[in-house]
């Protein structure tokens, strides 16, 4: 347990009771050492912990329970407010946005997280400039840090993601961090989930792609696929069958392309939005020169030249 985090977590609940810092600490700590405690600084002693909870009239048999479902919470409404903004939803964001503005977050992570959200939302409702944006992530996470250490966290690869969609000065860097992370060469992430592994593939897949470098396109592609299969997802798994027929496409290797081109319509196929189906297959027509029929199964193949 980090006990920082703990002490957080008494703060949260101090405040909400309307008990003042002096009340609260008197003939426990002083004030400065509570500091200390808050900015990890320094570790709190069992027996303080322990008083500080019954100052606060919680159970000591249930501090680390409660303390541990905090947590939990917290993580997922910093998760609600960043899928709000990314789907649109501004107004529901706003008001989340308010409530969490003088929270005292029990883990830095969830606050990195959360001031993400902040400057995207902002950049949504245009108060903030892409340039504005872009700076205000290089704050958040550290940047220059980040390219050099060789542990990341999911948050600061979130933010990664978010410099590479929006600002193509820095998408090359991006990309090339994204890179050393998955050659196996050390660099690693800390705390990631299928989503994140997949979702930096599919950026370093469209960005190889968009560059012309097709062999390493077909390399990161089945990275992603291995590992889709292996965790039963089908998360972009159309679009990686997509990047890997467009690049056996350009390679002139037909027996591959024609493969990957009908896995991709079948994975489409499942898709249940009619929307999104119409629109996968409106790409790959366009992209490929062929026709889908209303199956979406067959299609007319045109010869690799």
């Amino acid at each position: 347990m980090k006990t920082f985090e703990l002490m957080n977590y008494f703060e949260n609940l101090r405040r909400k009771r309307n008990i003042t810092q002096e009340t609260f600490l008197h003939e426990i700590v002083s004030i400065r050492q509570y500091q200390r405690y808050r900015n990890a600084t320094s570790i709190v002693p069992l027996e303080v912990i322990s008083k500080m909870a019954d100052r606060l009239g919680i159970d000591n048999r249930k501090i680390l329970k409660d303390f541990e479902e905090k947590k939990v919470i917290e993580k997922e409404s910093a998760d609600h407010l960043y899928n709000l903004i990314v789907q649109g939803n501004l107004e529901e964001a706003s008001t989340l946005i308010l409530e969490s503005e003088d929270k005292i977050f029990l883990q830095a992570e969830n606050k990195k997280l959360f001031d993400i959200s902040k400057a995207l939302f902002e950049f949504e409702m245009k108060r903030i400039s892409k340039y504005h944006f872009i700076d205000r992530l290089f704050t958040i996470i550290d940047y220059t840090n980040v390219l050099r250490v060789n542990v990341v966290t999911e948050v600061e690869l979130l933010a990664l993601g978010l410099i590479y969609l929006k600002s193509e000065e820095h998408r090359k860097q991006v990309v090339s961090k994204f890179i050393e992370i998955y050659s196996n060469n050390g660099t690693s992430i800390l705390g990631n989930s299928l989503y994140t592994d997949i979702q930096v593939l599919f950026w370093i897949a469209k960005y190889l792609g968009s560059n012309n470098e097709f062999k390493l396109v077909k390399s990161y592609c089945h990275k992603a696929i291995d590992l889709l299969h292996a965790n039963h997802s089908n998360y972009h798994l159309d679009y990686f069958y997509y990047y890997l027929a467009m690049a056996h496409y350009y390679l002139e290797e037909k027996t591959e392309y024609n493969y990957n081109l009908q896995k991709c319509i079948l994975v489409v196929s499942l898709k249940e939005s009619e929307e999104y189906k119409s629109k996968m297959i409106s790409k790959l027509e366009r992209n490929f020169n062929i026709e889908v029929n209303n199956d979406m199964v067959y299609y007319k193949n045109v010869e690799v030249k």
